[in-house]
């Protein structure tokens, strides 16, 4: 309306856009493994999954995590990798603000057994204790010509070269607890793989 007195006034439309009327945010949210197990015993990835409440929620999108974080990873899709024996809790927090997780403890007990064992024509390569503490023996050893071990990336972590020896020992003591793959090339170059796990 004009200020000058005369009474004259005009009006005009705005149109807001964007808006959808009230948001509905998360209000729970159950975390579970497939399968609905609680206790995972192999190294295998495991997906994780969540039932989110209200049905109706904007947005189900959650962001993944594990703790402790030494015996397990996990990706932004909650594909779980277990790295250590022990227990760990897997959460799922949601995304839209309402600040709601779920989280669920799961056990990992992977048996990866007290030897490990290879036989060649000659003898039986014998690795032991596994898991490991300090020191990797390899017995029957002496057509062994070296010794690689990985971690689960793929990296190589200790190598060894082994001069006829029988019995061969490799010092896994500086290693961080986790799952590990040691890799034996024979004199005649044929290659074995073993699984370990150090603890």
């Amino acid at each position: 309306m004009a200020n000058d007195g005369s009474g004259i006034f005009d009006t005009m439309s705005v149109w807001i856009s964007g808006q959808t009327g009230t948001v509905v945010l998360v209000e729970s949210i159950s975390v579970y493994a497939e399968g609905n197990i609680t206790t995972i015993s192999s190294d295998s990835p495991v997906q994780m999954h969540t039932t989110i409440l209200p049905e109706n929620a904007d947005v189900k999108s959650v962001t993944w995590s594990v703790a402790p974080s030494e015996m397990a990873s996990i990706t932004s899709a909650g594909l779980l990798t277990p790295l250590q024996n022990g227990t760990v809790t897997v959460t799922a927090t949601a995304t839209d603000g309402s600040g709601v997780s779920g989280s669920v403890n799961l056990t990992i007990d992977i048996q990866s057994g007290l030897n490990d064992e290879f036989a060649d024509a000659d003898n039986v390569i014998n690795l032991y204790p596994n898991p490991v503490n300090h020191k990797l023996f390899i017995n029957n050893a002496r057509h062994v010509r070296n010794v690689e071990v990985f971690n689960i990336t793929g990296s190589i972590v200790i190598t060894a070269a082994n001069q006829q020896n029988d019995n061969l020992n490799i010092d896994c003591s500086n290693l961080n607890r986790g799952i590990y793959f040691v890799k034996i090339i024979t004199d005649n170059n044929e290659v074995m793989t073993f699984k370990i796990m150090k603890q």
